[in-house]
């Protein structure tokens, strides 16, 4: 895995301007998958590759995660997806603790009690949580003596009692497809058919995307641009991240901020090809 580190402005979107601009030189239709965290982030690199560099978005896909999970595993599931919003599982959790003597009855009655009920244990979900493993540290009392007489035991039943019913009813939630997705990587026809695929943005992920990455990058070429300026205040979280989870994996890492770079769109137009340089225009002077 490739790797450039670097503030998102401007350094880490001019150099992803520029790789793409250098991706495209030989081939204009050679295929291209850019993966970013979040839809918002999508729409404005949509905006800011058609719009304002005016790039060759010919064979370009440009998904969220929570996409890219879908298409893998619709693309090695024919049955419909039963996949729910937060809403629906707000409604399961609501349900549940009606039924049981689990110790979340006042959060029913609270307003927002739920919604941030279901925000803990879809981290849970997302982190791959084990219930059992759980349970065993609390009595072995890694979490300490007075853990046994909160509601972390609650919580750990609640959050079974979740999984089963999930399970029965065949339930998803976008982390559970994307578990389920990193089977199915090797065999994609998805994603053989694009010649590279750029992470772009993402630096603080779920296990389970992570594990996504991951898998991916043992079968496509791949390239991470990384939001992070080492040893600067403000940057502690994304750092720890980026030692944890992706520096092991990487072959290659450019930190943007240690050396000036010319800018992302001095490529000379006239080593363009000609089908290229229709959509490779700098942005006009205003």
């Amino acid at each position: 895995m490739q790797i450039f580190l670097g503030p998102f402005h401007p350094q880490l979107e001019d150099r992803l301007i520029e790789e793409i601009q250098r991706f495209k030189l030989s081939d204009p239709l050679r295929p291209l998958l850019i993966v970013v965290p979040s839809d918002s982030l999508r729409h404005y690199l949509m905006k800011q590759f058609a719009l304002i560099h005016r790039l060759n978005l010919i064979q370009v896909s440009l998904l969220n995660f929570n996409q890219l999970s879908n298409t893998l595993y619709t693309e090695m599931h024919t049955a419909d997806v039963n996949l729910q919003d937060d809403l629906f599982f707000e409604e399961i959790l609501y349900g549940l603790i009606r039924k049981t003597n689990l110790d979340f009855s006042k959060l029913c009655d609270s307003e927002g009690g739920i919604s941030a009920l279901w925000q803990c244990l879809r981290d849970l979900k997302e982190g791959l949580f084990e219930p059992d493993i759980g349970t065993q540290a609390l009595t072995e009392g890694h979490f300490g003596k007075a853990a046994l007489r909160g509601k972390l035991p609650h919580l750990f039943s609640l959050y079974h009692k979740l999984e089963e019913t999930c399970r029965s009813h065949q339930i998803f939630d976008y982390g559970e497809i994307a578990r389920h997705a990193k089977e199915t990587v090797a065999d994609s026809v998805f994603l053989k058919s694009f010649d590279t695929v750029f992470y772009y943005g993402f630096y603080d992920l779920t296990q389970v995307l992570i594990d996504l990455i991951h898998e991916i990058s043992k079968y496509r070429p791949t390239t991470l641009f990384f939001p992070l300026v080492r040893k600067a205040p403000g940057w502690v979280f994304s750092e720890r991240f980026f030692e944890r989870y992706i520096a092991g994996v990487a072959t290659n890492i450019t930190d943007l901020t240690e050396k000036t770079r010319p800018n992302a769109l001095s490529l000379r137009r006239e080593n363009l090809s000609p089908y290229a340089t229709l959509f490779s225009e700098t942005r006009p002077e205003v």
